[in-house]
């Protein structure tokens, strides 16, 4: 069967018209009328084979695909991961809890990333910077990223009661939440350099 490139001879149609009128052409090209019934069902069999082979050849390409995107994604997570900057995604409401954060937890803050996930991101910040730091987040939450919000210095909560850790603070929208990037300027506290 050859392949035939359909052009209706409205230029105004809709892919469902296309679609429909390819069925059209495709059933009224076979006439069927002069074979018997067992023809006609076997004629049947091999067009329903036919186009179960197309399914099938459709469904590897699109599992192959899902796997390529799957293995792309793992890659971002492992580069995000890895990254030397803290970055985390909060939820873009008043609670702001922590949805993900990264490894680089660990050496800046010396605390799991697991023990952060779940809880509040206003828990972490020194109560000074609290202010500041709210009117960018919601900056960003209402403009979303139609405009560009300048990144914020505040001081972070590490595990040792008492210690902060100053850092700057980028903040973006993303379809998760709020993606921030904290990256420490200033020398680590004395306590966190003995421990690394």
């Amino acid at each position: 069967m050859g392949t035939h490139i359909f052009f209706p001879s409205s230029s105004n149609h809709s892919p469902y018209t296309l679609q429909s009128t390819e069925k059209q052409r495709r059933a009224s090209k076979e006439d069927l009328s002069g074979l018997t019934a067992e023809e006609k069902v076997e004629r049947r069999k091999v067009r329903a084979r036919m186009y179960n082979r197309l399914s099938r050849r459709r469904r590897e390409q699109l599992h192959g695909d899902l796997r390529s995107d799957v293995k792309r994604m793992r890659i971002y997570k492992d580069i995000v991961d890895d990254a030397p900057d803290m970055m985390c995604v909060i939820s873009p409401d008043i609670q702001s809890q922590v949805l993900y954060i990264n490894k680089a937890v660990r050496k800046v803050l010396h605390t799991e990333p697991m023990r952060l996930v779940g809880s509040s991101f206003w828990d972490i910040v020194h109560a000074d910077d609290k202010a500041a730091l709210f009117k960018a987040l919601t900056a960003v939450t209402i403009f979303k990223s139609a405009r560009k919000v300048e990144p914020v210095r505040c001081r972070i909560l590490t595990t040792y009661p008492g210690v902060f850790v100053s850092v700057r603070m980028t903040l973006a929208y993303g379809m998760q939440g709020i993606v921030c990037v904290l990256r420490h300027e200033d020398p680590l506290p004395a306590i966190l350099r003995v421990s690394l």
